[in-house]
């Protein structure tokens, strides 16, 4: 046991060899970094599956809930949403499992990634880590708002899904990318999935654009991911390359005779 003071005190020795020197060691081989991390992100992981089943079940009701909303249609419209309700509820909770798992998974993988130093674990694991995770995000809630559309159009009726809102914050950075301005601002914001027979055609269009635009979004996420990584090669090549200055000194030894 390492002692803590000059002179004999059990009790500090102890807690100086059972806490102080643990925790510099984990700060040394990065644990403490690794740990804060991925707490900060298991938090996102409970938090979307929390607040994707919140969003699912509150939607239903009130004065601006989605039963209060379809007394507007008619017919088998009107009578399918009280079916297309609880569905939608059910699928949207599944779809928020669905995201709980997917962070899951990434968050295993990022606290598994090696870790060398603070600064190469942010921008070599935990950067890119963020940018898949995003994209799969929105991948899984355009695909999901894609197969409610579909449903809805089947069924001929209105299907509730909550969740698409989320989905303008996930592919906002993709605004800044080459012909992606117009796709994201038609997907600016979504209804609740509606299906009618008279409009079936034009339905089952939007429902099949859906899929197809959670793929590309999908893969512009994992290109951006490969635009990143070859960025930071080409900025740490570029460093590599700099010239190191340095100031030449010169010690003259004076003889005097």
């Amino acid at each position: 046991m390492e002692k803590n003071l000059p002179f004999n005190l059990p009790i500090a020795d102890k807690a100086y060899n059972d806490y102080v020197i643990p925790f510099l060691a984990k700060l040394d081989d990065g644990n403490v970094f690794k740990n804060f991390i991925t707490t900060i992100l298991k938090i996102s992981m409970y938090g979307f599956l929390i607040y994707g089943i919140y969003l699912s079940i509150s939607g239903l009701f009130g004065d601006r809930g989605f039963f209060s909303s379809i007394d507007r249609y008619d017919g088998w419209q009107g009578i399918g949403a009280y079916v297309g309700g609880p569905i939608g509820a059910l699928l949207s909770i599944v779809v928020s499992w669905l995201g709980y798992s997917l962070l899951k998974k990434r968050i295993e993988q990022l606290y598994a990634e090696p870790y060398d130093s603070l600064l190469n674990y942010l921008y070599k694991s935990l950067f890119p880590k963020l940018i898949i995770i995003t994209g799969e995000l929105a991948f899984l809630l355009v695909m999901s708002a894609g197969v409610f559309q579909l449903l809805a159009t089947l069924l001929g009726t209105v299907i509730y899904r909550p969740l698409a809102n989320l989905i303008p914050m996930l592919i906002e950075p993709l605004n800044g990318l080459p012909g992606m301005r117009g796709i994201t601002r038609g997907m600016s914001y979504y209804n609740d999935a509606i299906g009618n027979y008279e409009y079936f055609f034009n339905s089952l269009s939007q429902a099949i654009m859906l899929i197809i635009m959670s793929f590309i979004i999908l893969m512009f996420y994992y290109i951006l991911v490969e635009i990143y990584k070859y960025a930071i090669k080409l900025i740490v090549n570029i460093i590599k390359f700099l010239p190191k200055f340095a100031i030449p000194l010169a010690i003259r030894n004076r003889t005097e005779n």
